[in-house]
């Protein structure tokens, strides 16, 4: 297994999704798989774990599409990546048929400046 040392990413390719998922806590004040799992708690409809992952996967790929690479970056930024998180949620919710007020309850985080 590879490690990439300057961030310590112990799987390839993963970087930056961690990076976006660190950003969605940082941004909307809860861990991107708690509010999913709110989701899927609420949810009238049941899957399996594997048809939950792709339905995500497959959701994932279709909204990267709809974000933009900002001018001047190669690579989608880490509160890009945040906010497409945030998207395939509402999709899930949509699709799941869950009110984004049962799983929008997270406490915004205080500044990082104030956590020093």
């Amino acid at each position: 297994m590879g490690l990439d040392w300057s961030y310590g990413v112990p799987f390839y390719d993963t970087f930056w999704s961690i990076k976006g998922m660190r950003e969605y806590r940082h941004i909307y004040g809860n861990r991107f798989m708690d509010d999913f799992q709110k989701i899927v708690a609420a949810s009238p409809k049941q899957y399996s774990e594997s048809q939950l992952e792709t339905m995500l996967r497959e959701r994932l790929d279709q909204l990267k599409g709809d974000v933009s690479i900002h001018f001047g970056q190669p690579y989608l930024n880490d509160a890009t990546i945040a906010g497409l998180y945030r998207m395939l949620l509402k999709k899930m919710s949509e699709e799941l048929e869950v009110d984004e007020n049962k799983w929008k309850t997270g406490e915004r985080m205080k500044p990082w400046w104030i956590e020093c």
